[in-house]
């Protein structure tokens, strides 16, 4: 029985997870390094909701950090794609990194939520903490599954660096390949350029405004599209 008390606490101890450090000098000082932790309470998700202009409808979650620019997490817990940086005892992360862009990827621990994991890139700066979170929303009145999108909150400097939009741009883009007269043979360029402009409040009202199994456009939206269209003519 103490034998096997040992081996569960040698077990235990390998799955626990410390800091994880992403460079080779260990001489960096905190001012010189980036922490990245899925630490938020209550107040850093009301400023997160608050900066995005989200209401109730969308709820924090826990999400997991899979990827830092191509260096795969060690660990694989409640996800189905991936390896994550995450704790296996608790779900915590402490990942030190140094300034810089950085290619990400994240996923969420949801079983209820058909979203794929995101890769995205966010500038980082040295002596910042950057919490990796994400937040769910439903996907229509009438069933179980929601969607996830990922969110890095700058800690130091209490703002959100970066909110998955990807959403918009994946059902902008299947809009243009309809074929519809009214999207014209620049769409694709038009979305890009409304795209940059659009707020993530707006982005989000029109996907959740869009009705299971249509392709339609609000007319304020094809508005924006069509003033588009000069910055897209051919030059």
């Amino acid at each position: 029985m103490k034998r096997i008390f040992i081996l569960f606490v040698i077990l235990l101890s390998g799955c626990a997870s410390g800091p994880k450090y992403l460079y080779d000098d260990h001489n960096l000082s905190p001012e010189q390094r980036v922490l990245l932790t899925n630490q938020c309470d209550a107040e850093c998700e009301k400023k997160i909701k608050s900066a995005l202009e989200l209401d109730n409808k969308y709820v924090a979650t826990e999400s997991r950090l899979l990827e830092v620019n191509g260096i795969k997490g060690g660990y694989n817990r409640n996800i189905s794609v991936g390896r994550m940086f995450n704790s296996t005892v608790d779900g915590s992360l402490e990942v030190y990194t140094v300034q810089g862009l950085h290619e990400l990827l994240a996923h969420h621990a949801l079983r209820t939520s058909h979203s794929f994991p995101a890769r995205f890139k966010v500038n980082l700066l040295a002596g910042h903490t950057y919490h990796i979170g994400g937040f769910v929303v439903k996907q229509g009145e009438e069933n179980t599954l929601y969607r996830w999108f990922p969110v890095v909150y700058d800690l130091t400097d209490n703002k959100v660096v970066y909110a998955g939009d990807s959403a918009f741009q994946v059902r902008m883009n299947l809009l243009c390949r309809s074929g519809h007269p009214q999207y014209g043979p620049f769409c694709k360029c038009m979305v890009g350029e409304i795209n940059s402009k659009m707020s993530f409040k707006e982005k989000e009202d029109y996907i959740l405004g869009l009705k299971a199994g249509e392709n339609q456009i609000n007319e304020q939206l094809l508005k924006r599209l069509t003033a588009g269209i000069v910055q897209c003519l051919p030059k």
